[in-house]
């Protein structure tokens, strides 16, 4: 798989939370939610056809599509899902769409890609089948709900839009308020 530059996507899988990350189940392990929960992850802004959009930070080709909902996937290589069908999430398999509980722990999730990225962060809507860990979820379905926009706009960026102009326009696509941070 590629990123949309042509480098190979970076994958960050459970294993790669780490112990601190990912921690233990909880006790409820699995839950159904019809409605939403609030959660918190990090995504890349992109301009993709001279649209501002949220990309996932692990997934150049996971584009968060305004106005409907993400829906899980398995992303994994193909001969694995041959071997085992499954949906998405999985616990065995680990695939899913993946946020936190608390804000103080998407600074993992910030510090992840190229300087040049444009880091936003915030709440997530998650629902469906979600898998609850110590410190995070796995979700089948994710929106997000409310953003924060960097001051300083990555080098991708920088010589189309300004901070500001950044924050209004996630805004306005994805319905959902949005602030400087």
């Amino acid at each position: 798989m590629a990123d949309l530059n042509g480098g190979p996507a970076r994958p960050l899988g459970p294993m790669q939370w780490g112990e601190e990350m990912q921690g233990q189940l909880e006790p409820d392990e699995w839950e159904f939610y019809a409605e939403a929960i609030q959660s918190w992850r990090a995504w890349r802004a992109v301009e993709l056809d001279g649209v501002l959009l949220l990309q996932s930070i692990t997934y150049r080709d996971i584009h968060w599509i305004p106005r409907q909902e993400l829906v899980a996937d398995c992303k994994k290589n193909d001969n694995y899902k041959r071997d085992y069908p499954h949906c998405a999430p999985s616990i065995r398999h680990g695939c899913g769409i993946y946020s936190l509980k608390n804000a103080e722990d998407v600074n993992f999730w910030k510090n992840y890609p190229t300087p040049t990225d444009t880091i936003i962060y915030g709440r997530s809507s998650i629902w469906g089948n979600v898998f609850k860990y110590t410190k995070g979820y796995i979700s089948q379905y994710a929106y997000p709900s409310y953003l924060f926009t960097p001051a300083n706009v990555g080098v991708e960026l920088k010589h189309t839009v300004s901070a500001e102009e950044l924050r209004m326009e996630l805004s306005r696509t994805y319905v959902v308020e949005a602030e400087i941070a």
